[in-house]
This record gives structure tokens, sequence and C-alpha cells, in this order.
């Protein structure tokens, strides 16, 4: 890996420039959530809208895959769309100036989705740039490198963002200018060393959503010819959902639990954003662990025994079994990070090679909008109700089902 990165220079370019913007993006995550959990009189409300408004986002994965596949101008795409994310976050440090109420937290929160799909638009272009840059022996290394270097940008953002925010004495102006320096120094690594950057440039197709939508609906009419396949999609849909769904909703259990936290509400959200985190990060990056030769509907069989263990510890509310709550996310999380390969190489090993393209990307989508929703649907009821415990029982209902279905398959393949 790291003769990759010292040796081949577009793929550095791209990797710091791409970091920097993450330690930006995770920074101002955790940040964004501590803001709202201090809006006067309408803290619960804020909180959630804050977390669905992080996963929201993905909604446009699909679209802008599109778009990205479609862009003949690459590296000028990226030094625009940092242009514009500064501009957001110029706006969004002004505002956290403002006296905090709902109207400025909404303002605040458009911004911050426009930001973030702008971020999510250039992530998918700096993949095809890596593919027109990287040798294909070195692109698992490449991706690794990037995946790896991202989640550990990840967890120290968000520590640092929670520790720094209590040393400032919750004056989140000065969030924001280091995020607006952090974008501003990843467009200047873009700028000086755009000419290094190989671009493929292709015939400019016409991205249609029309086009999208019927292409989409062919696909899945072709997985339901797979039974297997579509199976495994519902059921990994449904986990995904699950999993983040509960990463969204402790920003409310943590807020209306003291006795549960580790420190401070922010240095909390730290800790188990880190668990989960870790657990996803060493469940993909371990592929040759004891878990090796398990098959995908065993390791989901494992998982969400763990999964109802870590929402049964969530709704007792016994501060006592707060560590032992941080080790069934890590678990949890772990499986969870070896299933989606082995999930991607089934659909490889599975699908004609002319459609494994167009069958990932309908499956990606489904799994990825899988989170706002279940996210949305969860913590709109807590708000309704105000009853966090029918959150969870809900979520319990749902993994005691799949772990059903799960082991009616392992029976039905015996």
């Amino acid at each position: 890996m790291k003769q990759l990165y010292l040796k081949d220079k577009p793929f550095r370019i791209l990797v710091n420039s791409s970091v920097l913007n993450s330690i930006g993006d995770y920074l101002f995550t955790i940040i964004f959530v501590i803001y709202a959990a201090h809006i006067p009189n309408y803290f619960n409300l804020a909180t959630s809208i804050a977390s669905i408004n992080i996963v929201l986002p993905s909604i446009f994965s699909v679209f802008l895959g599109e778009l990205a596949n479609r862009n003949t101008k690459q590296v000028r795409t990226l030094i625009t769309n940092k242009i514009w994310q500064i501009c957001c976050f110029a706006v969004i440090t002004a505002l956290l100036c403002i006296q905090k109420n709902m109207v400025i937290f909404t303002v605040i929160c458009i911004l911050n989705l426009i930001s973030e799909v702008i971020g999510n638009y250039s992530y998918l272009i700096e993949l095809k740039l890596f593919k027109e840059n990287v040798s294909k022996e070195n692109m698992n290394v490449a991706m690794s490198m990037s995946q790896g270097l991202t989640s550990i940008v990840n967890i120290i953002s968000q520590s640092y963002g929670a520790i720094l925010i209590g040393v400032l004495n919750y004056q989140y102006f000065y969030i924001g200018i280091i995020n607006i320096i952090t974008f501003f120094i990843a467009l200047l690594i873009l700028i000086m060393g755009r000419k290094n950057i190989v671009e493929k440039n292709k015939e400019e197709n016409i991205f249609s959503i029309q086009k999208i939508f019927q292409n989409s609906i062919v696909t899945l009419k072709e997985l339901k010819q797979s039974k297997n396949i579509l199976r495994f999609v519902i059921v990994i849909s449904l986990i995904n959902m699950l999993i983040g769904s509960i990463s969204s909703i402790q920003n409310v259990y943590f807020l209306n639990h003291k006795a549960m936290r580790i420190g401070s509400y922010g240095i909390t959200l730290a800790v188990v954003n880190a668990a989960f985190t870790l657990g996803m990060l060493l469940g993909t990056m371990t592929p040759n662990d004891l878990f090796k030769k398990v098959s995908l509907l065993r390791l989901i069989t494992l998982l969400l025994p763990c999964f109802i263990g870590t929402v049964f510890l969530y709704s007792l509310n016994i501060s006592k079994l707060r560590y032992l709550l941080l080790i069934t996310i890590f678990i949890t999380t772990y499986f969870a990070g070896k299933i989606s390969p082995r999930f991607a190489s089934l659909i490889i090993n599975t699908v004609p090679e002319d459609k494994v393209s167009s069958v990932s990307g309908v499956v990606n989508t489904i799994v990825t909008i899988s989170i706002p929703v279940g996210t949305g649907i969860l913590l709109f009821l807590y708000n309704i109700k105000c009853q966090l415990n029918l959150a969870w029982s809900l979520m319990i209902v749902i993994a005691v089902i799949l772990l059903a279905l799960m082991v009616k398959m392992r029976l039905g393949k015996n």
C-alpha cells in the first residue's frame, strides 16, 4: 500500500483530496447532531431531522452514478464541486453565528444536504478516475487503502470533533471555519495536480431519468428469475435498514438517556460511532479470518442474534450494561462488514457477465435507499408516540422474522 501511494502520483493526489474532504464531512456530521440537540424546545425533533438529513443523500446514488458515468470532464467537475461545497459551508458558518432556532436549523439542513449530495457525486467521479489511473493489479490495494483511510478519518474526525466542540465551549462557528479550510486545501491539491490525472473522455450520452427507471424495471424483472438472489436482496436490504436506523436512532436515544452516556453527549456519540465503524472496517478488511469459509446464509444467521441483543440492551436502559452494548455493536457490524463483499461475490458469480453492472447498480440502490426509509419511519414513530421502545420493538420483530426465514432457508438446504 505504501509503495502504491508513494509511486502513483495520480492516486496520491486523488486520495489526499478525498481524505481532506472526508475530514470536513465527518467532523461536521457529529457537530451537526450536537448542534441539533441544543435547539431550544425542539431538541428531539431537530435531532431526528439531523439524523435523517445525514443519510438522505444516499437516495440520489443511482442518479449521481449515471451522471458520473456520463461525465467527460471529471477533474474539472471535482474542482467545481469543491468550490460549491466551500460556498455552502461559508453560508452555514455564518448561520452558526446566529441564535439557534428551527428556521436557521432548517436552512442549515438544506445547505448540508446539498453539500452531501455534491460530495457523493464527487466520490463517484473519483471511483471512475481510480479506474482510469490505477492499474488492474493494484486496484484492490488502492480501493482497500482508500476505504480504510476514509474509515479511520471517520473515527478520528468524530472523536476529535466531539472533544473540540466542548473545548470551544460550543462555538460552532470555529468548526465551520475548519470545514472550509479542509475543503479549500482539497481544492488546492486538485488544482495543483490536475495535469497528472488521466481522463479518458468518451462521447457524452444524454442523461435521461426516464431511461434509468426503464432500465431499473427491466433489471428487477431479471432479478425475479433468480429467486435466491432476490431473497438475499430483500433480507440484506432489511438488515441494512435495521443497522443504519439504529445508528441514527441512537442520536435521539442518548439525548434522552443520560445514564447510558459515556461522558458528554458528543463523546458518547463519537465512541459508539467508532464501535460501528471499527466493526465494519475489520469485518471488511479481514477476509481470511475464522469466518472465511462460512456461507453468506450462515453469516446472516450469526449477525441477527447479535443485532437483537444490541437492541435489547438499548431497550433495557441499564447504565452498567453500556460497555457490553459497545461490544455487541462491534460484533454486529463486524459480521455486517463480512456480508457485503460476500453478497457482491454472489451476484458476480450468479448473474450473467453482461448483466452484472446493471444488476449490481439496482441492488446497491435498493440496499442503500433502505437506510433513509427505515430511519425516517422509525424516527417518525418515535416523534409521534414519544416512545422509543416502540421503535426498538419493531426492530426486534423484523430481526426475529428474518432470523426465522434464515433458519428455514438453512433447513431447506440440508
